[in-house]
């Protein structure tokens, strides 16, 4: 028995997340996998809901197992935050395909253009060239499929969805991953719009009504309605306090070895955090070319977290992996654990059982829990208190 995957966030689960779960339910008629971040997303930023609940919600709704993707990945760059996910899919050795959103009416030709990119022999060297000039990965990803294809081609791959997909492509490619790429056509607003029209609504313009129920409640589920009606929503008033204070306390010498470090930021941000009042004026003084607001707000979260900079490369360099699973049909418990040297965290005891270099990963996860019952102001610990919600 084999899953299909889908790497998510549901911030929150809306009808487009769910459309995806059933097209991958019914093409594939396996059981469906979502490997999902944790309390924080690829932003940097709190999730509007946390993890446990998003993952009951997303089984409400299809998905027949979801586990986590842990924090390193889950808060790293595009591309980084890809290869983590499909490394780990690989590496349960029980997914067979991986389904995921496109921004192109022609689903199957664009998968063969990410393959016609991937085979260029000039791809990685000139996409260096522009990184190395100071562009942003974004910028720089651009302007080396202009280079190389031309504007048209490089119009449709940097669509945002388009982006990641191709990240997935490509990681499957880097690690001579067996999962076979599904591309599904994105139903309604592309990913960063902020519009609410007849049908389907982005994520981005969720969020932006969040305080304003009524008006987003035919673009989500009524799970997810019900959820947003009862939980605190993440106080994002605290977490940039926290992120200045820690700003202005830590030690450069300390600001060095962060994941996301690039040369000169840590002793720009010394010199901007004392000159501003708050984290907003603080970004926008560090706001560059060569600086985006991700790539800034991710760096900021892990200076909070205090993420060491060689963790995520110790991670991907072991032939051992993990995940908490956050929700599953007991069932399918078993085919999870169908690789010995891939740990499948559903009590707190699973954890002393793996390698240092995962239980640090796993440790920083705990950490980006408790910051998240810091800016909700809930109880803490629940990755200690909380196992695994099993279901029939």
């Amino acid at each position: 028995m084999k899953f299909s995957a889908i790497i998510c966030e549901f911030n929150p689960l809306h009808l487009g997340h769910t459309y995806l779960i059933q097209q991958a339910k019914e093409q594939s008629g396996n059981p469906i996998l979502c490997l999902m971040s944790g309390n924080f997303v690829q932003r940097g930023e709190p999730a509007i809901l946390d993890k446990y609940t998003r993952a009951e919600l997303a089984y409400a709704n299809g998905a027949d197992a979801v586990l986590e993707l842990p924090t390193i990945f889950a808060t790293a760059s595009a591309e980084y935050f890809a290869l983590g996910a499909v490394k780990l899919l690989t590496d349960l050795q029980c997914v067979s395909h991986l389904y995921f959103g496109v921004e192109s009416n022609h689903p199957t030709q664009l998968l063969e253009t990410f393959k016609k990119v991937l085979a260029h022999n000039e791809l990685e060297t000139t996409l260096q060239t522009f990184l190395q000039k100071g562009y942003a990965y974004k910028s720089a990803y651009r302007q080396t499929l202009e280079t190389l294809f031309g504007k048209e081609v490089a119009t449709e791959l940097t669509m945002p969805n388009n982006i990641l997909a191709f990240l997935y492509v490509k990681a499957i490619h880097t690690l001579k991953s067996s999962i076979e790429p599904v591309a599904v056509c994105r139903q309604g607003q592309t990913y960063n719009s902020t519009e609410l029209n007849i049908g389907y609504a982005s994520a981005t313009a969720i969020r932006e009504n969040i305080h304003n129920l009524e008006v987003i409640k035919p673009y989500i589920p009524h799970q997810t309605y019900e959820a947003l009606e009862t939980h605190i929503l993440p106080n994002k008033d605290i977490f940039e306090a926290l992120i200045l204070w820690q700003l202005r306390t830590i030690d450069i010498n300390d600001l060095l070895n962060i994941q996301g470090t690039t040369e000169g930021l840590p002793y720009a941000i010394k010199k901007y955090c004392y000159q501003s009042t708050t984290l907003t004026d603080c970004l926008n003084k560090l706001k560059s070319k060569r600086y985006s607001y991700l790539q800034l707000n991710r760096y900021l979260y892990h200076i909070l977290l205090n993420t060491p900079q060689e963790l995520m490369t110790k991670i991907l360099n072991t032939k051992q992996n993990y995940a908490k699973i956050l929700c599953i049909s007991k069932k399918y418990l078993p085919f999870c654990r169908k690789n010995k040297n891939f740990y499948c965290i559903t009590k707190q005891k699973d954890v002393i059982k793996m390698p240092p270099v995962l239980q640090d990963s796993y440790a920083l996860d705990c950490k980006a829990t408790n910051l998240y019952s810091t800016i909700t102001q809930t109880l803490a610990n629940t990755d200690t208190i909380k196992g695994t919600l099993f279901k029939l």
